[in-house]
């Protein structure tokens, strides 16, 4: 159950952080085929879409990325299950950073505190800027031991998926912006601090909220 309605489980198999450096981490997530398409393939899983996010701060106020993505062509695989052809591409650039990785040593965030914010679990104003931190925040609410194996977490990896693609297709409509994956990272590790407990999720709590506000936002609309 999540928000009080029943949940249907996507396909979801993992998303997996590296810190490759004390400023570089490496963002994994793979995604299972569904049931119907293990039925396509004679009941054997396989792997319908890869991706692979490496994020470096270059400095306080600049990120480089590097995204990798596999996807299977459902088509052709409807037309012909023996016929697995996946699409790739790669892409990156360099972005105006909003803070450090998470637990980063020795890097300070050059972004003054507004406080005047009354909402402290705003989103970024820009459907880019939004789209990539509501990213980074269920990034690390996934990635919690609470959650892993579980319905709640497989429905949270397919928004983090989601959100990601949808930051992707942005920035190829040119409509790109400022990276903002490791702000909601640390703006997360911030509200849950090393491991989150599960009285954090309950109705009102900041965990919750911020994460059904990313879960809910739709980039593309």
């Amino acid at each position: 159950m999540l928000n009080g309605e029943k949940q249907i489980t996507p396909n979801i198999t993992s998303v997996r952080i590296t810190e490759l450096a004390d400023n570089k981490i490496r963002i994994d997530t793979e995604i299972l085929a569904n049931d119907m398409f293990k039925q396509l393939n004679n009941g054997q899983s396989f792997a319908v879409l890869s991706t692979s996010e490496e994020i470096t701060v270059v400095s306080d106020k600049e990120i480089s990325t590097k995204t990798r993505m596999r996807q299977l062509d459902a088509s052709r695989f409807m037309a012909n299950p023996t016929d697995k052809f996946y699409n790739t591409s790669e892409e990156g650039g360099r972005h105006r950073s909003c803070g450090p990785l998470p637990g980063a040593k020795d890097v300070v965030s050059s972004v003054p505190k507004k406080e005047t914010n009354i909402d402290p679990l705003a989103l970024p104003n820009g459907r880019y800027e939004a789209a990539s931190y509501c990213q980074g925040v269920l990034t690390m609410f996934v990635e919690q031991d609470l959650f892993k194996g579980t319905q709640v977490g497989d429905v949270m990896y397919n928004h983090v998926m989601r959100l990601m693609m949808a930051a992707a297709q942005l920035d190829a409509q040119g409509k790109g912006g400022e990276s903002m994956t490791l702000m909601g990272m640390e703006k997360m590790n911030e509200i849950i601090g090393d491991t989150l407990e599960e009285h954090e999720i309950e109705d009102g709590k900041p965990a919750k909220l911020l994460s059904l506000k990313c879960a809910q936002f739709d980039p593309l609309s």
